[in-house]
């Protein structure tokens, strides 16, 4: 006995979910946001509706996939970030080490006026 389904079966369309421009920069397909970005939203706890708001040229039904794919693959992905993060550290401890003494006391005027709120 064969019973018709009652919604449409064909296969879904795939669509590219991702680009990977590097082995460090794997972006959003159209978009300059990587997926570490929406990572970092759900792990914080927002909610696939709310990272649309923080990131509007995204479609709601693309971070479903995303939530999706990085729950499935949460292992790799995370130490992708893992190693995406070390990456940045090392290269700010490189940039700090490679500052002139001009660099060094602009940084912390800056510092200075963030933390009492200047404006000029």
């Amino acid at each position: 006995m064969t019973v018709e389904a009652p919604i449409p079966l064909a296969p879904l369309q795939i669509v590219p979910l991702l680009d990977i421009l590097a082995s460090d920069d794997i972006r959003i397909h159209g978009h300059r946001i990587g997926i570490e970005h929406i990572v970092y939203a759900f792990n914080s706890g927002e909610t696939p509706e709310e990272i649309v708001l923080r990131f509007p040229g995204i479609e709601l039904r693309t971070v479903y996939l995303l939530v999706a794919y990085y729950l499935t693959n949460r292992g790799q992905i995370d130490e992708y970030i893992e190693r995406l993060e070390q990456s940045s550290i090392e290269s700010r401890e490189v940039w700090e080490r490679s500052r002139t003494p001009t660099s060094r006391l602009i940084g912390v005027v800056l510092r200075e006026r963030a933390e009492a709120n200047y404006t000029p």
